[in-house]
């Protein structure tokens, strides 16, 4: 995306998409041996519901996502037309099911939470599941909007560039520890603020 180079694999792992995590949708057991058995695996599988990206394809946000859902067989779809219009995609998204979307912060969202607004159509977003904002700023009247036509929607913010691929991402519900296999955990603490300075400060 915008000339930045990756190596395929390098790319292909820090998606993760070669992790336990990602083969649990295709209910894999283990990695496969070549791109032609990852494929059947894929094909195997029914066709799940589609991913809408309306973040631009250029920027790392539109098109890594899309590239990690194609990966796991999810059918990738956007809307025509060379600007964004609200209306038309909340009729896209009832007419296809869409389960997930990615999009751009508030310069997508609010648009979409006004013409859902206008609309007053609850079936227009009851599909969708996911929401994932990248690239620039979701405000929390945006968020508390879209809950209060979908209270399921999962919106998940996410941070990161197109040279380093996402590093953070935060939700508004409590988070679930799920470690991969193999993973064992040894004990658990909790760090303020306040604490972290002393913790990574060495001691004389």
């Amino acid at each position: 995306p915008k000339g930045t180079q990756w190596r395929n694999e390098d790319l292909w792992r820090k998606m993760g998409t070669g992790t336990h995590m990602a083969l649990e949708p295709l209910q894999l057991q283990a990695h496969p041996e070549s791109l032609d058995e990852h494929v059947a695996n894929v094909a195997s599988l029914p066709s799940p519901p589609p991913f809408l990206s309306l973040s631009p394809l250029m920027h790392g946000a539109g098109f890594m996502t899309a590239l990690l859902m194609i990966a796991q067989g999810v059918p990738v779809a956007t809307v025509s037309g060379q600007r964004f219009d609200a209306d038309a995609t909340l009729t896209f998204i009832k007419r296809h099911g869409v389960a997930c979307v990615a999009l751009v912060g508030d310069a997508f969202a609010a648009p979409l939470l006004a013409a859902l607004d206008e609309r007053a159509d609850e079936a227009l977003i009851a599909s969708l599941g996911v929401m994932i904002s990248s690239g620039a700023a979701l405000g929390p009247a945006t968020r508390a909007g879209l809950h209060r036509h979908n209270p399921a929607l999962v919106v998940v913010d996410t941070l990161g560039s197109s040279e380093s691929s996402g590093f953070a991402m935060a939700t508004g519900e409590p988070g679930v520890f799920k470690p991969q296999r193999g993973v064992r955990v040894c004990g658990c603490w909790t760090m303020s603020c306040a604490t972290w300075p002393r913790a990574v400060t060495p001691s004389a």
